[in-house]
């Protein structure tokens, strides 16, 4: 199964990595080390909340998500690496992106998504994403 790592647990990579999920995806999500959001998800898993009025929880029990923070040595490397982290941030968290990677590493930067017609716009058109999602 393909091994999904979320660098970047707030709105954004929380959006992205449950419809990932809910797609049936493994997916790591790691949040900033000592913040409360990240020590919430740790306890407590994560909820959405969507306009159309539906709610989705994920349990941190679940058995396809893992909730860490970047200090997390995590002893293996990542198939897809989606940086979801604000932009003055990403500085701090390339060693940790360096540490979970190979070279074949899918690296994406979630703001590029949002401007480019969003995740699943490049999941559709780029075979090598929708064959390692497929493996």
């Amino acid at each position: 199964m393909t091994n999904i790592l979320i660098v970047g647990a707030g709105s954004i990579g929380a959006l992205m990595g449950a419809s990932l999920v809910k797609a049936g995806l493994k997916v790591t999500f790691a949040g900033k080390p000592g913040s409360e959001h990240t020590k919430k998800l740790k306890q407590d898993g994560l909820q959405l909340f969507y306009a159309n009025g539906e709610r989705l929880w994920i349990s941190p029990l679940h058995p396809r998500v893992k909730f860490v923070d970047t200090a997390t040595n995590l002893g293996k490397k990542f198939d897809i690496i989606i940086v979801a982290v604000k932009s003055n941030n990403l500085i701090k968290v390339v060693p940790y992106i360096k540490a979970n990677s190979t070279p074949d590493t899918i690296l994406i930067h979630a703001q590029m998504v949002f401007l480019t017609g969003g995740l699943i716009t490049i999941i559709t058109s780029q075979p090598s994403i929708k064959l390692c999602l497929t493996n």
